[in-house]
């Protein structure tokens, strides 16, 4: 019987989806016939070559076509972005090059963008997930409020870069008062 897998497999392997491991090569499983360098090199750091060498490489896959980008903060360094799992080694100014590199030498159009890994609070219930969690997650000790305001800081950083390449209204921060599509909210 085979395991399951949540790797979007056939897409990554069709190149609809393009995987960059952070610091090392993939070397097991599936993920080794996925021939990419590492972004960053030994001293855990993005050179220009090797940006230059990434863009030359995407550009002709992207080139004037609409690009959805998936960003899990837990590729981030901590300082850059407090997260449940472990922490990446990609800074935030490196990340937010790539982006940029992406959108401008590649010349991609921007359709949209989700953010997903804020830290937040774990709240396991039952003995077997309180196990879990214990085992899964590093333990950190974490300031709540000062992991809102980096994650916050971050997620704005993001939003300010991709605002130049949307193509329609510039983005605008929610809130309940501006938001007539959110119904779940009380006014």
């Amino acid at each position: 019987m085979r395991s399951a897998s949540l790797a979007p497999k056939n897409e990554v392997r069709d190149q609809r989806i393009v995987v960059f491991p952070g610091r090392r090569a993939f070397r097991r499983g599936f993920w080794k016939s996925i021939a990419r360098e590492p972004l960053l090199d030994d001293q855990m750091q993005l050179s220009a070559a090797r940006l230059e060498a990434l863009l030359a490489e995407l550009t002709p896959m992207l080139r004037r076509r609409a690009v959805y980008v998936t960003f899990d903060k837990d590729v981030l360094a901590a300082d850059d972005a407090p997260v449940n799992w472990d922490s990446g080694s990609l800074r935030l100014p490196d990340a937010l090059e790539i982006l940029n590199g992406v959108f401008e030498t590649c010349q991609a159009r921007f359709a949209g963008m989700d953010v997903v890994g804020d830290w937040s609070k774990v709240r396991a219930q039952g003995l077997f997930r309180r196990g879990m969690h214990a085992l899964e997650h590093p333990a950190h000790l974490v300031d709540a409020a000062a992991a809102a305001r980096i994650n916050q800081e971050t997620n704005l950083s993001i939003l300010h870069l991709l605002d130049r390449f949307a193509v329609s209204t510039p983005a605008q921060p929610f809130s309940a008062s501006n938001s007539n599509s959110a119904p779940w909210i009380k006014r």
